[in-house]
């Protein structure tokens, strides 16, 4: 599936060291990346004024290219909106995500529509309290470089949305006319480990350590 490569990439991240944000261009938005925020520990502060807003730029610099900002401290029942905008979207393809300080995704944006590219996130947290982060790189095998613009708008206590129904696949067989709203219908083979380069023959230990994840993540929603 398209969204499962840059999640894996999104991630599995390294150490870098600390980040110094750079100046912005003549319209007066700073840059706040550089080569050390592709990490957790190394990612930039985005400094949210007192209405919890922030613009800034980034620019992916290469195919493996991964920034990370630190977003601050979210509450549950904060709206959590990020705006992402490739300054080229038809020749650099973004996406972005929100991890929490455990570095568990809290939601990921690939393509706003079928005929935009760039990434939008706008959601109410329902997780706990703490430090969230955004990132952004650019989609697998895209293989560009440019800049891009992020607008970030944090409302506090918008109100938890009650809960809802979600359907969740874990399916190892594959399947037949798969649709994922604005990527595509696709035919899904069997999971083979081997698919995933350097895993063949550990196709029952990645079956079992998934399935140990999603029961891990999914606790207490009565999975």
């Amino acid at each position: 599936m398209r969204l499962a490569l840059p999640l894996l990439s999104l991630l599995t991240l390294c150490g870098c060291p600390p980040p110094v944000p750079s100046d912005g261009g003549d319209d007066g938005i700073p840059n706040l990346d550089n080569a050390g925020n592709g990490s957790f520990d190394s990612a930039s502060t985005v400094p949210l004024d007192g209405s919890g807003f922030f613009e800034f730029r980034g620019s992916i610099e290469s195919a493996t290219d991964l920034d990370i900002y630190n977003i601050g401290p979210i509450n549950p029942g904060d709206r959590i909106f990020v705006d992402v905008q490739a300054a080229h979207p038809r020749r650099l393809d973004l996406v972005a995500a929100i991890f929490s300080s455990e570095e568990f995704l809290q939601y990921y944006s690939d393509d706003r529509a079928n005929n935009d590219f760039n990434p939008l996130i706008d959601f109410v947290l329902r997780g706990d309290p703490g430090l969230y982060y955004l990132g952004i790189q650019q989609y697998y095998q895209n293989n560009a470089t440019g800049s891009y613009t992020v607008t970030v708008q944090i409302t506090p206590n918008a109100g938890v949305p009650p809960p809802a129904g979600q359907v969740v696949f874990l399916d190892w067989d594959g399947g037949q006319n798969i649709t994922i709203p604005n990527v595509g219908t696709f035919d899904l083979p069997p999971f083979d480990a081997a698919d995933l380069g350097p895993y063949e023959g550990q196709t029952e230990q990645m079956k079992d350590r998934i399935e140990e994840i999603v029961a891990e993540r999914y606790e207490g929603y009565d999975l």
